[in-house]
């Protein structure tokens, strides 16, 4: 071959390779810019919620997601569904927003909330805390369950000491322990029925066994249970007993709930009907006074038939199928749902993620919980109910323990909410 000929060939594979390397320059340099670009779009999430969350967590989320800020929102608990829903009257663009166990129900249905279902942060949560959530819309995730709230009984060992009792392990058995107390003048309940939200623990004594049926909302539906006769309406009734006996003290219609605490952790009556976040107001030591135990809400009949009333829809987050953010909200989901964050939000709380590998283990009093925890779970009926109606409930059993309404009356309310028409 010619050497002229042999430059030509060489010059044109040259020419070729150089126009490749050009061209994939030129596209690297576009992606790059691309990536650099999208680095530098700024995207605002707007997370609305009544639960606190602490600026530590929202701040190292910013940090890992510099282009995304959190403009997060919280409301009063009690004013809040009102406001969530004027927010979606008026069109608002909403991003990641708090949803109770109601408006899931309503919201999921008509299509307005993302399905979560194939995210894989979602393995972090127990599986009986989802499928709690997929009960709901028919096996759909609309939401992530961040913290729960477990009922139980703080109890004063010393005082139970000290006349020989014995932790109850049914509800006949509570009932010894409160004659016992009343016959030697000690107070053997009380409970802040001044906040009409903790003057509804009264009636979960007896009235969460039969709702503890899977049946029970259909038996409403159909009229094969009713409030008004049966076993459900003597539950009323034995509720109304232990009150009139004396054996919720009579200082408890006067008392908000963190001055029952005070009254209990002073000694001032044996046993306080609470929910963990107590917890927050646990602030010194009081061992020499009552040396506090708890023990969980003896509402079955039977021994070893205890579950305690758990709570695990309390505090909801969902996105909003409006958001023109959804994949920065799920970040933000995903970024919540991690362990080491969830220990923050616990630490600053005191409230108890429902994650995994989450449990505050350096809660001083945590160690009286973990028997609540360990046992089988249960949802409250609050699920059931608009946020009205149970404070409808609320308001009615504060008056119930003051003796301004009867048992018959109460029922009469609880029938009239869950009346069949309701599910209808």
């Amino acid at each position: 071959m010619r050497k002229s000929t042999l430059y030509l060939i060489t010059a044109f594979l040259l020419t070729i390779l150089m126009g490749v390397v050009l061209f994939n320059t030129i596209k690297l340099s576009d992606f790059t810019s691309e990536v650099a670009a999208a680095k530098k779009t700024k995207v605002k999430i707007a997370f609305m919620h009544w639960v606190y969350f602490p600026e530590e967590i929202l701040t190292r989320f910013n940090q890992e997601y510099p282009n995304i800020t959190v403009d997060f929102q919280h409301y009063n608990l009690s004013s809040y569904s009102e406001i969530l829903q004027k927010k979606i009257a008026m069109g608002e663009k909403l991003d990641v927003i708090g949803i109770n166990a109601f408006e899931l129900f309503k919201y999921g249905n008509q299509n307005a909330l993302v399905d979560l279902g194939g995210e894989k942060f979602l393995n972090n949560y127990k599986t009986e805390i989802r499928s709690e959530i997929q009960k709901i819309n028919n096996s759909k995730e609309y939401a992530v369950s961040y913290s729960a709230e477990y009922y139980g009984i703080w109890y004063n060992k010393i005082l139970f000491d000290k006349y020989n009792l014995m932790v109850p392990e049914n509800y006949n058995e509570f009932l010894e322990v409160c004659e016992t107390f009343r016959e030697n003048d000690v107070d053997p309940v009380v409970l802040g029925a001044r906040d009409p939200e903790a003057a509804s623990y009264v009636y979960l004594l007896r009235i969460i066994k039969f709702m503890d049926d899977a049946n029970w909302q259909l038996k409403l539906k159909t009229g094969e249970t009713n409030f008004t006769k049966g076993a459900l309406f003597n539950s009323f009734v034995e509720t109304e007993k232990l009150i009139k006996n004396r054996y919720i003290s009579e200082d408890s219609i006067g008392l908000t709930y963190h001055q029952a605490f005070d009254y209990f952790k002073n000694a001032k009556a044996a046993m306080l009907i609470a929910p963990d976040r107590s917890l927050n107001m646990v602030k010194e030591d009081f061992e020499k006074v009552c040396n506090p135990g708890v023990f969980i809400i003896p509402y079955a009949d039977g021994k070893h038939e205890s579950k305690t009333t758990a709570n695990y829809l309390s505090a909801l987050i969902g996105i909003s199928k409006v958001s023109q953010n959804v994949e920065a909200s799920g970040l933000l989901l995903e970024f919540l749902s991690r362990p080491e964050i969830a220990d923050i939000y616990s630490r600053d709380s005191i409230s108890y993620p429902t994650l995994l590998e989450t449990e505050a283990r350096d809660l001083k009093y945590n160690d009286l919980w973990k028997p609540i925890r360990n046992n089988e779970n249960r949802g409250p009926y609050d699920r059931y109910i608009s946020q009205e109606d149970k404070k409808t409930l609320d308001t009615n059993a504060k008056a119930f323990i003051g003796g301004l309404i009867s048992a018959e009356d109460l029922a009469g309310v609880f029938q009239k909410i869950f009346a069949p028409g309701y599910y209808q």
